[in-house]
């Protein structure tokens, strides 16, 4: 780790592993970089101190950001289909014309055939005899 001079005569302890800049190098000796308090112990007078969560935090508000766009864009798509879905006529069988001049060509057939049903089996008896 290293011992970093903050302002008002402060220092703080960097671990290893928090000096890392975003391109992958160590921050060296002597070179100006912002940090980040990442503990602050008043009783032991101890701060910690981390370089490496400022680009780390930037990076994750950065996909936390791209998800949301994601999802309104993918809200956005579902109600699109929704709207389009409402708006397309629901058509059923009984509402196409060609289907309904066929029913009522199938009911009058079956209406004939029952009003000549009954006449053929009063006419059955007669020829018997």
């Amino acid at each position: 780790g290293a011992i970093v001079a903050l302002p008002y005569g402060v220092e703080g302890f960097c671990p290893t592993k928090h000096l890392v800049r975003e391109d992958g190098k160590s921050v060296k000796a002597e070179e100006t970089a912002e940090f980040k308090i990442i503990e602050f112990n008043k009783e032991n007078k101890r701060i910690v101190i981390s370089h490496s969560r400022i680009w780390e935090e930037a990076r994750a508000d950065a996909r936390v950001q791209e998800f949301e766009n994601r999802k309104k864009e993918a809200k956005s798509a579902n109600n699109a289909v929704k709207k389009v879905k409402e708006s397309v006529e629901k058509s059923t069988l009984g509402d196409l014309s060609v289907l309904a001049q066929l029913k009522e060509q199938m009911e009058g057939a079956e209406s004939k055939a029952r009003k000549a049903a009954p006449a053929k089996k009063a006419a059955e008896p007669e020829e018997e005899a």
